[in-house]
């Protein structure tokens, strides 16, 4: 193992390259469903890299299923993600999940080789063409160049 090496897991980035991707909830929204019941809350993200910059919107309950998805595989990750609440739409609640969130992907994306995983870049729509910008510009060929450019 390299003295650059976070780990030896290949799923880790090297600690000395950042590849200037940043995300983090800008806002939420309540959604009352009519008659239903199912209130639920829209996390507003913004996604920032040195090629462009974007938001979408995402529920705790696609967090949960990305994270199920990547848990097993980056068990890290599993004490930076919110508890399940009763209270789940609670301003308090909301606080904290947004707290935990801005945690996990600042993990995400200065830990983690985002690119060996296609539930991370499919979650935060990073396109094809900035994911093949940072590989070159990083240098990152050896990650699987052919896959993304």
């Amino acid at each position: 193992m390299s003295n650059n090496s976070v780990k030896s897991n290949n799923y880790l980035i090297d600690k000395n390259k950042f590849y200037k991707i940043k995300a983090n909830i800008i806002g939420n929204s309540l959604i009352h469903i009519s008659g239903f019941n199912k209130d639920y809350v829209e996390y507003n993200i913004c996604v920032k890299t040195i090629y462009g910059k974007w938001t979408f919107k995402r529920t705790y309950n696609e967090f949960y299923k990305l994270n199920n998805k990547l848990v097993h595989k980056v068990p890290e990750i599993k004490d930076l993600f919110p508890p399940k609440r009763f209270f789940k739409n609670s301003e308090n609640t909301i606080k904290e999940r947004t707290k935990y969130f801005n945690n996990y992907f600042k993990y995400l994306f200065d830990k983690v080789n985002i690119f060996s995983f296609e539930d991370i870049i499919n979650f935060f729509y990073i396109e094809k063409g900035i994911i093949g910008l940072i590989i070159k510009k990083y240098n990152m060929l050896k990650i699987g160049e052919e896959n993304y450019i």
